[in-house]
């Protein structure tokens, strides 16, 4: 990858004027620093992984499950009304006072976070109540799926998605298990933009449309695409996308 974007920006700009404007803008900003292409391409890569990976599969898992749930989307509609009543998004206020749409996030991000944390070992380590004993020199990969599926933290419902969950325990993410984003020296420093930019997207939809399924309660829920590897958040199974209808909202008009 990093190659490719190597390649990609060694091209004469005339050669990629269709970029974006936030492409051509950062691009211009890193080489008036003189930041060197490898340097540049790095950079660019952490994006890519961050759009392909979390800024559009979450909005995606979101809307799926409140879909499936119209008291939900309706509930969270009125959560984030406020937000969008003047010109200016309030991203303040869907950060701090919505407590659904922000549990609906920690629910969604447990039930689709399927990246996993790699730790070197750095000198032999017996797990606690354990005989295990890991030898320096090895790599511990930690898969979040395990971790979010723990019972004895998220309780016996675990396999199913429960959008009170974190509403009940609100300090269920400070136990050690709920890790979408790493944690420690690695823990993503692009959590909060992501956040604030899907909870700008879910305000904006669910404030300006009406939505909801093509043929209602016909269409199945999208499958996940559980054996194989995702980036970031997993992805849907080709064939099982859904589909939807969008009703612009006049007036006062609600679901």
């Amino acid at each position: 990858m990093q190659a490719a974007f190597e390649r990609y920006f060694s091209m004469p700009v005339d050669k990629r004027s269709d970029a974006a404007w936030m492409i051509r803008t950062l691009e211009n900003d890193m080489r008036r620093l003189d930041l060197s292409l490898p340097d540049m391409s790095l950079f660019y890569f952490q994006l890519y992984w961050s759009i392909c990976g979390n800024i559009k599969k979450g909005p995606f898992w979101m809307f799926c499950y409140m879909l499936f749930n119209p008291p939900l989307l309706s509930l969270i509609r009125q959560e984030a009304a406020p937000a969008i009543s003047s010109e200016r998004i309030d991203v303040n206020h869907l950060l701090n006072s919505c407590p659904r749409l922000n549990a609906l996030w920690d629910e969604t991000l447990r039930k689709t976070a399927f990246a996993a944390s790699v730790r070197f070992v750095t000198e032999d380590v017996t797990l606690p109540n354990s005989s295990i004993i890991l030898r320096k020199g090895n790599r511990i990969m930690m898969p979040q799926r395990q971790l979010h599926y723990n019972p004895q933290v998220f309780g016996e419902n675990v396999a199913a998605f429960d959008a009170e969950r974190f509403l009940r325990d609100p300090n269920i993410k400070s136990k050690g298990c709920y890790r979408p984003f790493g944690g420690g020296v690695t823990l993503c420093p692009g959590r909060h933009l992501a956040k604030v930019t899907t909870f700008t997207f879910i305000a904006i939809m669910v404030g300006k449309y009406n939505i909801k399924l093509e043929g209602g309660e016909e269409q199945q829920f999208p499958v996940p695409t559980e054996g194989n590897p995702s980036i970031g958040l997993v992805d849907v199974m080709p064939g099982t996308d859904v589909k939807v209808v969008l009703e612009k909202i006049t007036g006062k008009e609600k679901n």
